[in-house]
Parts: C-alpha cells; sequence; structure tokens
C-alpha cells in the first residue's frame, strides 16, 4: 500500500471514530443514563411488599444527600433511595412520569431529576416542578430503625 492511501485511510478511520463516539455520547444526554449507584444486591431483600435495605452495606446512604437505586430481579419493581437528613429517607419509584426516565437525587436544591432529555425536576413530596412531566412521582412509605435497616412498604403508596 503506496504511503499516501494509507494516511488517508487511517485519516478517514480516525475521524469516523470521533463521530462515532460523540454521536453515541449525546444519545446517552438524549436517553438519560444516570450516575446514582446501584445498591449491592446483597445490601437488600424483598421480603413480602416490603425492601429491607442495609444502611452499613451501602455507603452512599452514610452521607445527608446519598442516594442508591433498587431494582428487584425479575420483576419491574426499580427504586431511588435518598438520605435528606440525618434521619430523613425518602423513597420512589425510579421513573419519571413524563417518558419513564430514571431519576437522580440533587441534594443541593432538594429536588429529584429526572436524567432524560428535557429534565423534569420533582420535589421532595414527589410533586412535579418543572419540565414536561405533569404528574407526581410514586412516593413509598420508608422507616429506619435502630439496626441501620431501612424497611420500604412497595405495597402501599404515603
Amino acid at each position: 500500500m503506496e504511503r499516501r492511501v494509507f494516511i488517508k485511510s487511517s485519516g478517514a478511520i480516525f475521524v469516523c471514530t470521533c463521530l462515532g463516539s460523540t454521536v453515541l455520547s449525546s444519545c446517552k444526554a438524549i436517553s438519560g443514563t444516570s450516575d446514582t449507584p446501584i445498591a449491592p444486591l446483597d445490601s437488600f431483600s424483598l421480603e413480602g411488599n416490603e425492601i429491607k435495605l442495609d444502611i452499613s452495606k451501602t455507603p452512599e446512604l452514610k452521607e445527608i444527600g446519598g442516594s442508591v437505586k433498587i431494582s428487584i430481579n425479575n420483576s419491574d419493581i426499580k427504586i431511588i433511595v435518598a438520605r435528606i437528613d440525618e434521619d430523613k429517607f425518602l423513597a420512589f419509584t425510579d421513573k419519571c412520569t413524563h417518558r419513564g426516565g430514571e431519576l437522580e437525587y440533587n441534594h443541593e436544591k432538594g429536588q429529584f431529576r429526572c436524567v432524560s432529555f428535557g429534565h423534569s425536576t420533582f420535589a421532595k413530596d414527589g410533586d412535579a416542578l418543572k419540565g414536561p412531566a405533569k404528574s407526581s412521582i410514586t412516593p413509598y412509605l420508608i422507616e429506619a430503625n435502630q439496626d441501620n435497616i431501612l424497611s420500604i412498604n412497595i405495597g402501599s403508596n404515603m
């Protein structure tokens, strides 16, 4: 292969690689993928209509403002849990009411935010604040006990 042909071919491959990675990363921005960590599988269990979450196994929830996601295998149950105060936690379905995008908790703003394009935001009570979502996200009753275990009742909403 001639040197000139090789350089042109290499340049074309380089440009296509750069453009391809840019397009893929912009798809993430449109559809949205949350950076909120997923709770380790050994940190929670499902007991009937209740999820038991061990805070000692989820370092993100040891700090005020931390949050984790819980996803129950073989089900549609997806929850985001946030620590908003020393003794107060919130749990919501991890699904924006606009188009089903994932949520993240922003402690500085005291809001949950959809990661999808449009970025609907929700108050700590679940009410839609702004963006294309018009209805509230589903809250779950959550209680903390003395043993660092959170009980999240997924059978009834608050």
